[in-house]
């Protein structure tokens, strides 16, 4: 894969890995985030926590949810308000 086409990839493998983390309604009393906007705020925690993650895969979703306690406020609570969730419990 060429240089150039690695930098393309990047991107739509983060936002891939934003639709991953689960699909659920709408957040109450506020828009829901993006995926896209949920990569960008957990972006240090994947690196953190799921480094060799692919991006979009089932293994991040659950790498997530399984270290959810330990990711930072602001990414808890984007990812609970993209699945329509108020409370700082993991994703189901």
């Amino acid at each position: 894969m060429s240089h150039r086409r690695f930098r393309l990839a990047l991107p739509v493998g983060l936002v891939a890995a934003g639709f991953a983390i689960g699909l659920a309604g709408a957040a109450e009393g506020g828009s829901r985030p993006s995926g896209f906007t949920v990569m960008k705020i957990c972006k240090p925690d994947i690196k953190e926590h799921c480094p060799h993650m692919r991006p979009g895969s089932s293994a991040l979703k659950r790498c997530l949810k399984d270290n959810f306690s330990g990711l930072s406020a602001p990414c808890q609570d984007v990812i609970n308000r993209y699945e329509g969730k108020a409370s700082d419990k993991p994703p189901e």
